[in-house]
């Protein structure tokens, strides 16, 4: 399995543990806080954590009454493991604003809090593995290269990463 996928409900972080168990690469994930404030990832090696990272939205928010597509606005977290990263990297989505997600990576071997990669969709962004490779899908405003050449607002990107 390339991916592991958690969708949170409200609740669900007030009592979390450690989410993953550490594979043969030694390093597991949890989410130590999330809140209206933002949340806290943690990364840990055997019983060290090797990194934090603060993530500006509720990783526990998943109100689906006030949503009218869920899935485009839920927050996610990921273990993605491309060819490129076979040790893993985590896939963050978090809503932004009114209809906005943003798609952070972070590569826990990398010293540091911020994300290796970061891209805010308008109205989505996720990714996906294709061929063992990472790919960033998310929307933008149409940028006509001339006049009448955009038929819809919005189009959509598809990038590879790295």
């Amino acid at each position: 399995m390339n991916a592991l996928r958690i969708k949170l409900p409200a609740l669900a972080v007030a009592g979390m543990a450690w989410c993953m168990g550490a594979g043969a690469d030694g390093w597991s994930w949890a989410i130590e806080s999330a809140g209206f404030g933002g949340s806290r990832i943690a990364v840990k090696s055997g019983n060290v954590v090797q990194a934090r990272y603060e993530v500006d939205c509720d990783l526990s928010a998943r109100d689906v009454d006030d949503v009218d597509e869920p899935e485009d606005v839920a927050p996610s977290v990921d273990r993605v493991r491309p060819d490129s990263h076979p040790a893993g990297l985590l896939a963050v989505v978090c809503p932004v604003g009114a209809h906005s997600a943003r798609l952070s990576f972070f590569d826990p071997l990398v010293d540091s809090t911020q994300p290796v990669f970061t891209r805010t969709g308008s109205f989505f962004a996720h990714w996906e593995l294709r061929k063992g490779g990472l790919w960033a899908i998310y929307d933008q405003p149409c940028e006509a290269k001339r006049p009448g050449a955009c038929e819809i607002p919005f189009e959509t990107v598809e990038l590879p990463w790295p």
